[in-house]
């Protein structure tokens, strides 16, 4: 029976040191990121006990002796630190301790985001699209913010898509003016409050609707077997030039040729290339056709092939 009863006791007192009484008020939660490298651990304790000391342990190692509920400045850089407190009923924090709290973390970070990539960025990009927005480590996505001076572009924030952790949003987009270069400003908090500010600039695709053929000259006399230069102009609405399309040679060549726009940014729409003449006879038919957004345009050209 006495055996019994000690028993007893033992598991009382286990259970009254292991359900702690002290609760943290600094850190106020697990885990907690913040932006500066000075702070105090605070906490609270049950009133109904008579705690008269309480010894602050931060990673394993006790830090002092505290007859208040908070601790001295602390002072680090980023990094992640642990704590726990051991609660004593004597003023100078000796034999056993008779409560503890739970063990809590807090992250010290006081470094922005980085950008690690940001789509689009090309010449040519669909009118309806993502933004694809990639950090170095996870943020707060309540605080992603996305903008443009420009009145034809808009933004879905309400789908935006996180992944890798909260590392990389998905932003809809949607412009309604063909061939205009966007600037896109975008920011971002992560979980400690640093702020990321960052911006990209990509130019809507134009959709061709006229096709030029400069050379050759329709009507001209070539030899079959030669190989056939061309030169043609792409344009779209508001003679916009298409760049970035493709662009084919099609009919009494050997077989399809694909023309190049060798200076997209000085000569933007001008396409070139050649083909092999592959049949003779008056009024032989090539056709150059371009193709860009899904929308095609075509136009063709006569020449006299003699063998």
């Amino acid at each position: 029976m006495k055996k019994k009863l000690i028993f007893i006791l033992f598991v009382l007192l286990f259970v009254s040191i292991s359900l702690s009484t002290i609760a943290f008020t600094f850190p106020k939660y697990n885990n907690q990121h913040i932006n500066y490298t000075t702070y105090k651990i605070s906490w609270l304790n049950d009133t109904t006990k008579d705690w008269k000391c309480f010894k602050l342990f931060e990673d394993g190692v006790a830090l002092n002796k505290f007859n208040l509920n908070i601790s001295d400045n602390i002072t680090h850089s980023d990094g992640n630190y642990s704590y726990y407190i051991f609660a004593y009923n004597n003023t100078n924090c000796e034999k056993d301790e008779v409560d503890s709290s739970e063990t809590i973390f807090l992250i010290v970070d006081t470094t922005p985001p980085v950008v690690e990539s940001k789509t689009p960025t090309g010449s040519n990009e669909p009118l309806t699209g993502n933004l694809v927005l990639s950090f170095n480590e996870q943020v707060n996505t309540s605080t992603l913010s996305v903008s443009s001076d420009s009145s034809n572009i808009s933004f879905d924030l309400s789908s935006v898509v996180w992944t890798d952790s909260d590392k990389t949003a998905t932003v809809p987009y949607t412009a309604t003016n063909q061939g205009e270069l966007f600037t896109v400003n975008f920011g971002v908090k992560d979980l400690a409050g640093n702020v990321a500010n960052d911006s990209l600039q990509f130019r809507s695709l134009v959709k061709p609707t006229a096709v030029s053929i400069t050379s050759p000259v329709s009507g001209a006399s070539v030899v079959q077997g030669d190989s056939l230069a061309f030169t043609v102009n792409v344009s779209g609405a508001g003679g916009k030039p298409v760049t970035g399309g493709v662009v084919t040679v099609s009919g009494d060549c050997s077989e399809n040729s694909t023309l190049t726009e060798p200076n997209p940014s000085s000569n933007p729409g001008v396409y070139t290339g050649s083909c092999v003449v592959s049949d003779y006879g008056s009024n032989e038919k090539f056709i150059v056709t371009a193709l860009n957004g899904g929308q095609k345009a075509n136009a063709s050209i006569s020449l006299n092939v003699s063998k």
